[in-house]
């Protein structure tokens, strides 16, 4: 069995519950958000691949937790290979 420990709230000891980041990728006609996708995080050294995207290669995803009484979020990098098995 792959049970998921519960985790709590380093400051109220209340347990969290799991949150999505997620960022615009393009504004639409009113300057509101047209598009959203998951946070992802890069090496402090990467550099963008390319002249026309300058996308900068992503070793994972941001995966986030709140505390419903403090409002407290926490942040955990998710490694690509391991993202299908993190259960928030």
């Amino acid at each position: 069995m792959n049970a998921t420990p519960t985790m709590h709230c380093p400051d109220c000891r209340v347990e969290l519950q799991a949150i999505k980041l997620v960022a615009p990728t393009s504004l639409g006609f009113r300057g509101e958000p047209a598009a959203h996708r998951e946070l992802e995080y890069a090496a402090l050294e990467a550099t963008s691949t390319g002249r026309f995207l300058g996308r900068i290669p992503s070793l994972g995803f941001v995966c986030g937790f709140i505390c419903p009484d403090c409002g407290r979020i926490n942040f955990y990098g998710v490694g690509h290979e391991s993202k299908t098995n993190v259960q928030l």
